[in-house]
């Protein structure tokens, strides 16, 4: 490191430019730095939008849906009564449809009422020997004697 004393420079104005000339030194470094970094933050952003461009790309193409409902109406006619057939053809399968949803919700409660029930019955219980427990520490009520035969 360099050492510098007050005999270092003929005249105080050398001292000054060489501080001065020490301190732009300094400040351009800070500045090339701060550029270099900048220029690689900039190239990352660059590199990573190319790389993350396509990738988007595709999976906005798969996500791009079009449906379209039409109501078809034939015209062969039949009047009211077409309409009660076929509801009566399609009674089967909403029979079926909701015997299945049934067998759903019973499979679905069953292992909470395993759970459940025992605990409930233990609440009961308990709630039962608590009471037990009050009314025999309640002094007796003031009714007169039962009257004797």
């Amino acid at each position: 490191m360099l050492e510098l004393s007050a005999n270092t420079f003929a005249s105080p104005a050398q001292s000054h430019d060489f501080w001065h000339t020490a301190t732009f030194h300094r400040q351009r470094h800070l500045f090339l730095q701060f550029a270099a970094f900048f220029r690689l933050c900039k190239e990352d952003r660059k590199f990573e939008a190319n790389r993350r461009g396509p990738i988007l790309a595709n999976e906005t193409e798969k996500v791009a849906v079009f449906i379209s409902f039409r109501i078809e109406r034939t015209a062969d006619g039949g009047g009211g009564f077409k309409v009660i057939g076929d509801a009566l053809r399609e009674s089967g399968s909403v029979l079926a449809e909701s015997i299945a949803s049934l067998i759903t919700v019973v499979v679905a409660v069953i292992p909470w009422l395993i759970v459940i029930l025992p605990l409930l019955w233990l609440l009961r219980n308990m709630w039962r020997k608590y009471r037990r427990g009050r009314r025999a520490d309640r002094p007796p009520t003031n009714q007169p004697p039962a009257a004797v035969l």
